[in-house]
């Protein structure tokens, strides 16, 4: 779904009117009991986050089966972003789709039985005109009814962007802190701005997918050719992020930059992205704040 279509701008709405993952807050209560040695840090990032995220988003804290099924997904899933084509050429025949839509099906039983889903999303009228609106894509890789695939797009949301997006945020600030202890007292007098930092040179989300808005001419390797309106292309955040032109020493790591509500690692200026707002930024991420609290 590209940004500038209704649905796109419907769903959005849809996952803002139920509160995505901004309903609940980090389960301290279940994490200030970890102890965690400081060279075991980055390793540890993932099994920490995910239990933590599901919670974060679903408002229940998963069974230790139900993220030990899921736990691999941190290095397979991020193959799933290319789609049906990648997947057919390349993860289906070396039996990797199985796995991840394994993985899909497993956190969708356990995110499906949760309070949040039973009486907060399906029941909430904005999800279900959605659902009545934008039929389901013949070409899915889980058959469900409308209800449950509405459901299966928050648990990828909550796997894809929320597990391996936020364990690489917490990999990354940790990283940078043990590289360079100076960038410690950043983290420590303002661990907000020192995570969008690290995060605008490093970013999770390195590009997007946006789709042309009118036919568009271009030069491709010496040839004067047109692209017609709505051929994606590709639009890189992490070249942006570090644009010599807008960011001043954009490579050093500065939370105190004047500009720096303009890194765009959550899909849209940070400064927008955190405002939720649809016109500035139409694709801004759901769990920006939720991320930098996990």
């Amino acid at each position: 779904l590209s940004a500038g279509r209704a649905q796109h701008t419907a769903l959005r709405r849809a996952y803002k009117s139920v509160g995505l993952a901004e309903t609940f807050d980090v389960p301290m209560e279940r994490l200030e009991s970890i102890v965690v040695e400081p060279g075991d840090a980055a390793s540890k990032a993932g099994e920490l986050v995910l239990p933590t995220v599901m919670n974060m988003v679903w408002g229940e804290w998963p069974p230790q089966l139900v993220t030990k099924t899921i736990s691999t997904y941190l290095e397979l899933g991020a193959l799933g972003i290319f789609g049906k084509v990648i997947g057919d050429f390349f993860l289906c025949p070396l039996g990797l789709c199985k796995v991840i839509i394994f993985q899909r099906e497993a956190a969708m039983r356990w995110a499906k039985g949760t309070d949040y889903a039973k009486n907060v999303v399906l029941k909430n009228p904005e999800v279900q005109e959605y659902i009545k609106t934008y039929p389901i894509p013949n070409d899915t890789a889980i058959p469900q009814p409308p209800d449950a695939h509405f459901l299966q797009n928050i648990v990828d949301i909550t796997l894809f962007a929320g597990y391996l997006g936020t364990t690489h945020l917490v990999e990354k600030c940790v990283q940078y802190q043990t590289d360079n202890p100076s960038h410690q007292a950043f983290f420590e007098e303002d661990p907000e701005t020192f995570i969008v930092e690290v995060m605008r040179i490093d970013s999770a989300v390195t590009s997007v997918t946006p789709l042309l808005a009118e036919d568009s001419p271009m030069i491709l390797e010496g040839y004067n050719i047109t692209l017609g309106k709505e051929t994606p292309f590709q639009a890189v955040i992490a070249t942006a992020n570090l644009d010599l032109t807008h960011f001043e020493e954009p490579e050093l790591v500065d939370p105190t930059r004047k500009n720096l509500g303009d890194t765009l690692s959550w899909n849209g200026p940070a400064r927008y992205v955190e405002a939720q707002d649809f016109e500035k930024a139409p694709r801004y991420c759901p769990g920006y704040c939720a991320s930098i609290k996990a």
